[in-house]
């Protein structure tokens, strides 16, 4: 069974722009980071931009948190990756 991972790459992804927030943070560097690909990165960051927790310009490599990251919730991000999904996955088979 494969294990959603959306919200933690996304949370991987506020808190590597969190921490180094002066440095160059390419999709490829942060895609490196999560050992994943940067088309899956740009997807990530279009959803976090869209709800409102990411600043960043295409083309441009200096992403930027959007609030303090005391202020940004696991809920938050959690809404900006899935939307309105249940937080719990239900089996409709038991």
């Amino acid at each position: 069974m494969k294990y959603p991972t959306r919200l933690s790459d996304a949370v991987h992804i506020l808190a590597f722009i969190a921490l180094y927030p002066d440095c160059d943070l390419t999709s490829n560097k942060l895609a490196e980071s999560i050992q994943t690909n940067p088309a899956y990165v740009r997807q990530l960051m279009s959803a976090l931009r869209k709800g409102g927790l990411l600043v960043s310009v295409k083309g441009h490599p200096r992403p930027a948190l959007a609030r303090e990251p005391e202020k940004i919730t696991l809920l938050d991000a959690y809404r900006a990756v899935e939307g309105n999904k249940p937080l719990l996955h239900q089996d409709i088979h038991t």
